[in-house]
């Protein structure tokens, strides 16, 4: 048995430096709305954190990828009249490499972006962030979706989204800027609670499908609600 052991360690430990297992990639980019309000221009960013760690295996003989990709961050959020709040929900939709390599996944470019700092993208149209406004601040269940071509049918008169910006960047990751305005998201287990629901998941409308981990990354909310730190 040991002699078993010890060739397939012989066998294996080669493939996991040769894969690079253990190399984790981290990317940080900066989402950017621009809103013409009435009054003039808003805008507003926040920094989210996206690591990379590559299969443990590859290739036919590894049987699947165990690749691991981690978000840390939270939702942009901006005041467009006084009172009144847009949020641009976290999304897989707009990772680095879905962005600015379209058709290519994260082991084919993850390595080129530490070259890309400075960088900035205007996001398609079909790689927004959902976004959404609250009736009521105070009350998550007035959670309520917003049609980025139409923020007048929300806001009123004067108001439109101008652009979505991406930026690669190495500034911090944002937080509490969410938490500041959603006193009560970091105690919520549910946005719209369970008794507003529908019975079956098919006949959730969008808003009723959100959750507190679109506005603030699970790993964070797990730290608030521990009121620790998140490291």
């Amino acid at each position: 048995m040991r002699a078993f052991i010890r060739s397939l360690i012989l066998i294996v430990l080669p493939l996991l430096v040769l894969t690079g297992c253990f190399n984790k990639h981290v990317v940080r980019q900066k989402v950017i709305l621009s809103i013409q309000t009435p009054s003039g221009e808003q805008t507003a960013s926040s920094v989210e954190e996206i690591s990379y760690t590559p299969p443990l295996l590859k290739g036919p003989a590894a049987g699947f990828d165990n690749a691991t990709i981690n978000r840390r961050g939270e939702a942009v959020v901006v005041e467009v009249a006084p009172g009144r709040y847009l949020f641009a929900l976290l999304s897989d939709n707009r990772d680095p490499w879905s962005v600015f390599f379209p058709g290519q996944g994260p082991q084919a470019t993850i390595e080129k972006f530490e070259a890309m700092i400075g960088e900035t993208i205007e996001l398609p149209r079909n790689q927004y962030p959902l976004l959404v406004t609250f009736n009521d601040i105070n009350d998550p269940a007035s959670v309520k979706r917003v049609d980025p071509a139409n923020l007048e049918a929300i806001f009123g008169p004067g108001y439109r989204l101008n652009g979505i910006t991406l930026a690669l960047t190495k500034e911090p990751v944002t937080k509490g800027k969410v938490e500041k305005v959603l006193g009560w998201l970091p105690a919520a287990n549910f946005i719209i609670p369970p008794e507003q629901q529908p019975r079956y998941v098919k006949d959730q409308t969008i808003e009723q499908k959100i959750m507190p981990s679109d506005f603030i990354d699970g790993s964070t909310l797990k730290s608030l609600r521990r009121n620790e730190p998140n490291k």
